[in-house]
């Protein structure tokens, strides 16, 4: 089964999780995927109703394209760093919710790994 196909099961088929040699890259993909149907979604019910944004987004031309663009590739990046660091399960909750709130997630995980790092003491021996 190649990777397409793969990420496509993943991601709307009835499994709700994946294994195998490209588990983490097929995670990150389906990521990408729905972080891009919940950003389209929420420019189309933006645009629709002419309210602003849920996510707090502009989308203006041509700048509105690369917003949800950027969407995606942040979501398969926050994905696959998340999974490969042992945070998200593989499962497709866990791709729907970073598809959804990565920008939210992704800093607050950062700054704690980075306050519990500066708070490690070093011995040294002399």
């Amino acid at each position: 089964m190649d990777i397409i196909t793969s990420v496509l099961l993943f991601a709307f088929g009835k499994s709700e999780s994946i294994q195998g040699d490209f588990s983490l890259v097929t995670f990150s993909l389906s990521a990408s995927i729905y972080g891009l149907l919940i950003v389209t979604l929420d420019f189309l019910t933006s645009k629709t109703t002419k309210n602003t944004s849920f996510l707090k987004l502009s989308y203006n031309w041509p700048g509105g394209v690369l917003v949800i663009l950027m969407w995606g590739a942040g979501a398969g990046i926050g994905a696959l760093i998340g999974a490969g660091i042992g945070i998200f399960e593989i499962k497709k909750i866990s791709c729907i919710f970073v598809g959804a709130i990565w920008p939210t997630v992704i800093p607050r995980l950062l700054t704690s790994s980075n306050n519990e790092l500066s708070k490690e003491k070093i011995k040294v021996t002399e």
